[in-house]
């Protein structure tokens, strides 16, 4: 299972193990939200019923358009009906028709002769479930699979600034709003809960399940990869040999290659975060220190300002 974080490479990571390394297949899309959703309480859950789940039918008719955005061999292994489809798109919503899902999802790649050795689930809002809830999700998914969860993490100033660029500019992309814009809206987002807060996520987690925590830029260059291609490789008892490409790392900033597939990344950042801004951002975010409490030391290219001229000009060599 995928827990996050967005921003940090989550389609990248699915795309490795899905597509690369033919690891887990995640049946009609990568994000269903599904066990968010279920997780809620009584009350907001039937909100939920009575004012989003009448969408249901549409939202799936969005997600397949935002599928033909996905690289093409995603659609590859699936044999799922339509009838197995409407198990996680149709009323009545619930964890037993969300297991019901992924068995028969399972069952088909068998049936199929297909390599994977399971099923995933990668929305990144199984991040933000509950912990009063998550042990109960987690004890009858287990019933059923031998779960193991993941979450990949990045430098989170520059996390936090690809997603505020992304969002702002969701709804009108052909209006640009100012670079000041932007910063005043990373200082109020830094303000409350924000997904760079990891350990909000890894604590919960961490109790329930197996979990493993994949640094970013580790695992797509520096002379770490190949010790945090093996963490991984370890940690899911598959050998992973196939990364796939990841806009964020190196990161070019707004002058990202436009690949395929990965238009979610590409199109986030519209403005380099320059030297001082994030000195400025650092000293209000307490994960850089909490990460060495935890973990002895910060991770590569976390902590200090990000050289993207040097990137840019080998980006400019290779073309």
């Amino acid at each position: 299972m995928g827990t996050g974080v967005g921003w940090s490479a989550t389609t990248p990571l699915w795309y490795t193990l899905q597509v690369s390394n033919k690891f887990v297949h995640v049946g009609i899309e990568k994000e269903i939200e599904y066990l968010l959703d279920i997780s809620d309480t009584k009350r907001n859950l039937l909100k939920k019923h009575i004012a989003g789940r009448k969408e249901a039918e549409k939202e799936l008719e969005r997600k397949k358009l935002k599928i033909r955005k996905r690289i093409p061999e995603v659609r590859h292994d699936i044999y799922l009906t339509e009838e197995d489809c409407s198990l996680i798109t149709k009323s009545p919503f619930n964890l037993q028709r969300y297991i019901a899902y992924y068995k028969r999802l399972w069952e088909t790649l068998q049936e199929n002769n297909c390599p994977y050795q399971g099923v995933a689930d990668f929305s990144n809002a199984n991040g933000w479930i509950l912990p009063q809830y998550l042990p109960n999700i987690i004890e009858q998914l287990s019933v059923y699979f031998d779960v193991k969860a993941l979450i990949v993490v990045r430098d989170p100033i520059r996390r936090l600034w690809s997603e505020v660029n992304a969002f702002y500019n969701l709804h009108d992309e052909d209006k640009l709003p100012s670079f000041e814009i932007y910063k005043e809206l990373f200082l109020e987002r830094i303000k409350g809960y924000h997904q760079s807060q990891y350990f909000s996520i890894i604590d919960k987690w961490e109790k329930v399940c197996p979990y493993h925590v994949i640094i970013m830029e580790q695992l797509w260059e520096g002379d770490e990869q190949e010790k945090e291609k093996q963490r991984l490789s370890d940690f899911l008892d598959y050998d992973i040999k196939n990364i796939h490409t990841n806009v964020y790392s190196p990161d070019r900033g707004p002058n990202s290659p436009m690949y395929f597939g990965l238009k979610d990344q590409w199109s986030s950042d519209k403005y380099f975060l320059p030297d001082k801004l994030y000195d400025q951002f650092l000293q209000l975010m307490p994960i850089y220190q909490q990460w060495v409490d935890r973990y002895g030391s910060l991770p590569l290219y976390w902590g200090k300002p990000y050289n993207y001229s040097a990137v840019s000009l080998n980006y400019l060599d290779e073309l």
